[in-house]
């Protein structure tokens, strides 16, 4: 029986073995080159507990400021910069902190009131008071200050005629809602025909538009009184005497010339306008005398009527004497029972006004005694009795003083 063929295969083994291992090494190679390069991408990893760490070395700081310790003068410099008040309150030296208050004040309220200084504070409160509008501020003043802080915030506070002052003030006839009397006040100080033209009164209206105007405006009345009633108001509306001359002389026109003449006779002092032009009839004439002496309080007024014209200076000295609480005008009437009536007027009948020391200059003894008594009564003092020369009428003085006095109480 034949064996079976047998083959040597030893070499080819050996050589497989070598191919083999370079491959791994190569593999090997490979994989740890990479892993390598994972590992150093990632960086070092976590350190153990314990181990020893170097803290990296700092970097010096050439370019760093450190701010210098701020004095009072740095504070106050900073503070008048920003305008702060709490910055002002921080400066110690108390002067300094005041001057600091000061230069700030008048764009921090805090600061004004800050202030020691009185006369700065006041100045500095109403001052804020006015631009703001706000009246509350001057609370914080006292009396007088106060007042004026609110007259500074409201020109018409504490004004009587407080329309007539806001319409002036914001140049608003509207201001005046409708009051008459304020619309004429404002149009002639303002100069202001709106307001004229708000009068109800046609002639009131028409005179002041001519007043303000500076023109006639008064010819374009048809009805003849009102034309010479509006002469007589443009007159005194433009303080012009010249334009009552415009009036004209009738018998129906006199009591607006009377009026006009009297006006400006009283007004200014001068009794000589009375007599302008010869405008006036006599007895319109003393009617000016009169209206002059009443206006002034110059008797001269009555003394100057014609000594015939008895009725016109009664009038005019009668009315004078309770007026004036002067019995002693009645001196000028010339017929006694005239007289002794303008006495009994001015002192028995119409007393509120009379002044015993007018009571001296009257003629009669008779009413001067009285005027004592009457005023002995008036002023309660029963020592007027003593200016009485005889005795028993400064008994009946005493005697009439004390009865008064023990029903009046």
């Amino acid at each position: 029986m034949a064996q079976p063929k047998s083959y040597n295969t030893s070499g080819e083994d050996g050589k497989g073995t070598v191919l083999l291992i370079g491959v791994l090494m190569v593999l090997i190679v490979i994989i740890g080159g990479a892993l390598l390069y994972v590992i150093m991408q990632k960086g070092p990893g976590p350190q153990p507990p314990g181990s020893n760490q170097t803290t990296p070395p700092q970097q010096n700081v050439t370019n760093a400021t450190v701010e210098p310790t701020c004095d009072d003068a740095c504070i106050y410099q900073k503070a008048v910069n920003e305008k702060s008040f709490t910055r002002c309150g921080s400066v110690q030296n108390a002067d300094l902190r005041q001057q600091c208050f000061g230069a700030i004040s008048d764009s921090s309220f805090d600061a004004c009131k800050a202030l020691e200084n009185a006369a700065k504070r006041k100045e500095c409160i109403i001052s804020f008071a006015r631009i703001q509008k706000d009246a509350s501020l001057c609370d914080l003043l006292k009396n007088g200050d106060a007042a004026a802080c609110m007259a500074a915030v409201d020109p018409c506070y504490n004004v009587t005629d407080k329309k007539l002052c806001l319409a002036t003030a914001e140049s608003d006839p509207s201001k005046c809602q409708s009051d008459q009397d304020c619309l004429l006040s404002y149009s002639l100080s303002k100069k202001d025909e709106k307001g004229c033209a708000a009068l109800e009164d046609l002639v009131v209206s028409t005179a002041c538009m001519a007043a303000v105007k500076n023109t006639d405006k008064c010819s374009d009345l048809e009805e003849v009184l009102r034309r010479q009633y509006c002469y007589q108001l443009n007159a005194q509306f433009s303080d012009d005497p010249l334009i009552c001359t415009q009036i004209v002389y009738d018998n129906d026109a006199l009591p607006y010339a009377t009026d006009c003449l009297s006006y400006f006779a009283g007004h200014r002092g001068n009794l000589s306008f009375c007599d302008t032009n010869n405008m006036l009839s006599l007895d319109n004439k003393w009617t000016c005398y009169t209206n002059y002496a009443l206006a002034t309080g110059d008797l001269t007024g009555c003394s100057s009527i014609h000594a015939l014209a008895t009725t016109s200076i009664y009038k005019c000295a009668s009315a004078f004497a309770q007026k004036f609480g002067n019995p002693s005008a009645c001196n000028v009437i010339v017929p006694l029972g005239d007289r002794s009536i303008c006495y009994q007027g001015a002192i028995i009948y119409f007393p509120q006004n009379l002044n015993w020391t007018n009571c001296a200059n009257v003629i009669s003894y008779q009413w001067r005694n009285s005027c004592y008594i009457q005023s002995a009564k008036k002023y309660n003092d029963v020592t007027l009795c003593d200016y009485i020369d005889t005795t028993n009428e400064k008994n009946s003085c005493i005697s009439s003083y004390q009865t008064n006095k023990s029903q009046t109480g």
